[in-house]
């Protein structure tokens, strides 16, 4: 055979037999074709992939029997244990119960209503994907709890949204204990003490999570039954005691009496301390037993819970909380979740019997107790107010917790009372909680890390089913393989170990979105995870420098400045430091200083993902490293004298926020410029010229405006026409005084100033969150899918007939919010 004829049929050969050693192992090269000198060569490669493929496939069935057999031990383990378990994948399947669980989740499940039949089809698994398991969520009835079944059918979604938060906030503060704990009530007044433990792989991240489940109805019974016993131990002893006490006062005022009088004294006496003794006796032995149950309260830092309340109590209830910075050594001892359901119950009665939607939060401590102090402006509550709403149920818009408020405060051996203030105090309610000392402190267990050699539940491919997407709102648990990675920042030792991290958001991003996590969240996770980043490699260059000669705070700008930065974006930063006296000698040493540590984080950042600033809006240039003073001195220039072309350079250091360092600089300078604002209302027309300078991208006849000609043709850069809705909120929150730089936050407080009317808030946050969306799945699109760098350009037609038409009401709504701007600043005089 010649040469010409031979290799082509060599290449084949080799071709197929490396798709039999990769991609296709069942795949046999053809016989036809092959010449008969050949053969032999063609067979002896398919009987090796025969061999190879029958030995392939016994690995496979020794590894699922081995796999079976553990499950086997586990489940035996598990079934045996007189706590409930539960354990579920992150999308919060359920992949193994005991029937103790069973028996609490069916009670929990009665109480619950039907859930309606709306099963998505993205639940039947794909044939394409082998050895995937069906979920089929449970509906309604207890009996139809099975594996697979979603968590949030068979229990409360607030309960796991809490315990989850919870976590979330645990592993940010690279607390040992990562777990959460929680008290349920179900059928026939069975009480739960629930926890949640996170399952963590050895890369740190979020794999499923573990419900143990402790009845603890007899604990509570013996709450009940202690009151009781003191109560009865009062009344009691009472009479004994009074009883002796007037014996023994006769005793001291009669110091002559006769014999046989002194003697009769000193039987009631002797009588009545006996008859104290075996009262006191029973008493101590009832409770002795009593007391042992009582273990359902943990200890709950001060910080942690005020900042559990501002979040919830906005997102739950539109309520704005503005917490004083508690003593970081207070700790509450508390069932945290329905400790919260109660604060929160009793802000939404006081927001309904007050009228007002923002309260401060106080918390103070004096050993033993702690008080938590919710005030308001205006007038006081009446006090039977109180009482009435000691008697109703928890519940808070559609969650109900079946508890009521005075069985929480029982429980807690709390309790709550009402003050009318005066004297220049502002009326409150206060809660008198117990407190604990640090010996007390909670019980650190690790997060469980799963082998990753073998799956010890029910199916291997139940912790991993790529392409599925449940129907769960699994927001917080996407969230938590996220502050792993912020975990791994904060304990980095050294600058190589961050390069490379910022390349991990996309798809984790793309996976939110995919979950449907709304962008505000999507942003601030962001926001944290770039937070990070710089404290830590300011950490590193304070640490190489020696510490700082004065105090100093790295402050933020521009998108990030506003929490909402994104996939694209470059360096704002600058430095903010304490002054030093020009004559002191130090003054240079100490510029050269922080000039350094600008130097160095910048460069670090650049090398880490975030880009230099084109403009050289950054700490390492010298402009932008100054003290205080200088700082207050470039908003006086900004604000009083500089005009409308002036301000377009420098509008994004109106949305500066505290990134590290020494936080009270910050809030010197944000104090300063409050103050300098009020009443220059040239200033606000000059930023109303500015904004009104970007028109929406639509057309006379309500057609997309895009490029024409370049590299982004048919496209229109989504970043521009948000700018105006920017804009617009910056002017209104400054104009109002409001210190928040986060545009749906400023939006909100806006709308609680009664600046906006709650239609309009409404409308202007979802176009600007829609329209963040659509930015974000643009640059996670170019990043992925293009390989290319990411970028605001969007290209209309490429959009969904209904994405169009939201882009196109979003862009309207703009249009009108630049025509009031135009009407209340643009036409303001000069000062």
């Amino acid at each position: 055979m010649t040469n010409e004829k031979i290799s082509p049929l060599i290449n084949r050969l080799a071709e197929e037999t490396s798709e039999m050693a990769s991609d296709n192992p069942s795949h046999r090269i053809r016989m036809d074709g092959v010449p008969e000198e050949l053969m032999p060569l063609v067979r002896a490669i398919n009987d090796l992939a025969d061999r190879y493929e029958d030995s392939r496939q016994e690995k496979v069935r020794q590894g699922k029997a081995e796999d079976e057999e553990e499950k086997k031990i586990l489940a035996a383990f598990v079934s045996e244990l007189p706590e409930g378990v539960l354990i579920c994948d992150a999308e919060g399947q359920i992949l193994l119960y005991n029937k103790r669980a069973q028996v609490f989740l069916k009670e929990t499940s009665e109480n619950r209503k039907p859930v309606p039949d709306t099963s998505p089809r993205h639940l039947v698994p794909d044939k394409k994907r082998r050895g995937q398991v069906s979920g089929k969520p449970c509906r309604g009835k207890a009996s139809e709890i099975r594996l697979g079944c979603s968590v949030f059918e068979v229990m409360e979604r607030s309960l796991i949204e809490y315990a989850l938060d919870e976590i979330n906030e645990r592993l940010k503060r690279n607390a040992v204990n990562a777990i959460s704990r929680f008290v349920v009530k179900v059928k026939a007044d069975r009480v739960l003490q629930t926890q949640m433990i996170p399952i963590l792989n050895r890369l740190g991240q979020f794999t499923g999570f573990i419900l143990v489940f402790n009845d603890i109805t007899r604990q509570r019974e013996a709450d009940n039954r202690i009151d009781s016993l003191l109560q009865s131990l009062t009344k009691s002893a009472r009479s004994p005691l009074a009883s002796i006490r007037s014996a023994i006062e006769a005793i001291i005022e009669y110091p002559d009496m006769e014999a046989a009088y002194l003697q009769g004294f000193r039987e009631i006496i002797h009588k009545e301390s006996k008859t104290l003794g075996t009262i006191l006796n029973h008493v101590a032995d009832a409770y002795s037993s009593l007391v042992k149950a009582r273990h359902s309260l943990v200890p709950i830092l001060a910080p942690e819970l005020t900042e559990r309340i501002r979040r919830r109590a906005r997102d739950r209830l539109g309520i704005l909380i503005h917490p004083d910075p508690p003593p970081e050594d207070i700790r509450v001892k508390a069932d945290a979740y329905s400790l919260l359901m109660a604060i929160l119950f009793v802000l939404n009665q006081l927001k309904n019997e007050t009228g007002r939607w923002e309260f401060a939060c106080r918390i103070r401590g004096d050993g033993k107790f702690a008080t938590l102090d919710l005030l308001w402006d205006g007038k006081p509550m009446d006090p039977d107010s109180l009482r009435r709403w000691e008697e109703g149920v928890l519940t808070i818009e559609d969650t109900h917790s079946h508890f009521i408020l005075k069985e929480v405060l029982d429980h807690h051996e709390a309790d709550i009372w009402s003050h009318a203030g005066g004297d220049g105090e502002k009326p409150y309610i206060r809660f008198l909680l117990p407190a604990s000392d640090a010996s007390e402190d909670e019980n650190l267990r690790p997060v469980t890390v799963l082998p990753e050699s073998a799956s010890i539940f029910y199916d291997l491919d139940l912790f991993h089913q790529p392409g599925q997407n449940p129907e769960l709102d699994n927001r917080l648990l996407t969230e938590l393989t996220y502050t792993v990675l912020i975990r791994e920042i904060s304990e980095a030792t050294r600058v190589e170990e961050l390069m490379g991290r910022h390349s991990e958001l996309p798809r984790l991003i793309r996976s939110m979105i995919s979950a449907g996590t709304k962008m505000q969240r999507v942003t601030w996770l962001i926001t944290t995870f770039s937070d990070a980043m710089l404290k830590k490699l300011t950490d590193f260059a304070v640490e190489e420098l020696g510490p700082p000669p004065v105090p100093f705070a790295l402050i933020i700008l521009g998108s990030e400045g506003r929490k909402e930065q994104t996939l694209k974006t470059d360096q704002d930063n600058a430095i903010i430091f304490e002054d030093v006296p020009e004559d002191s000698g130090r003054a240079e040493e100490v510029r050269t200083y922080f000039l350094s540590i600008g130097e160095k984080v910048c460069v670090s950042l650049d090398q880490a993902g975030y880009a230099f600033c084109t403009g050289e809006i950054m700490a390492k240039n010298p402009k932008w490293c100054q003290p205080l003073s200088v700082w207050k001195s470039y908003f006086h220039t900004w604000i009083h004298e500089a005009e409308p072309e002036d301000l377009l350079h420098c509008s994004i250091f109106f949305d500066f926020r505290f990134g590290c360092g020494d936080p009270a600089l910050v809030t010197r300078l944000s104090d300063y410029l409050m103050d300098a604002l009020a009443g220059w209302t040239g200033f606000f027309r000059n930023m109303a010229e500015n904004a009104l300078y970007f028109t929406p991208p639509l057309g006379l006849f309500g057609n997309f405006l895009v490029k024409s000609k370049g590299k982004h043709r048919h496209c229109l850069d989504i970043k521009s026409a948000m700018t105006p809705i920017v804009d617009f909120t910056r002017i209104y929150a400054l104009h109002n005084h409001i210190r928040e730089t986060h545009t749906e936050e400023r939006l909100y407080q806006l709308h609680l100033k009664n600046i906006l009317t709650r239609e309009a808030y409404k409308e202007i946050n979802q176009a600007y969150s829609f329209m963040m969306q659509l930015r974000f799945l643009r640059q996670i699109t170019a990043i992925i899918d293009e390989d290319s760098e990411p970028d605001n350009h969007i290209h209309p037609k490429k959009l969904s007939k209904m994405e169009q038409k939201m882009l196109k009401e979003a862009l309207k709504k703009i249009g009108r919010l630049q025509a009031k701007l135009r009407f209340e600043f643009a036409g303001a005089s000069t000062d």
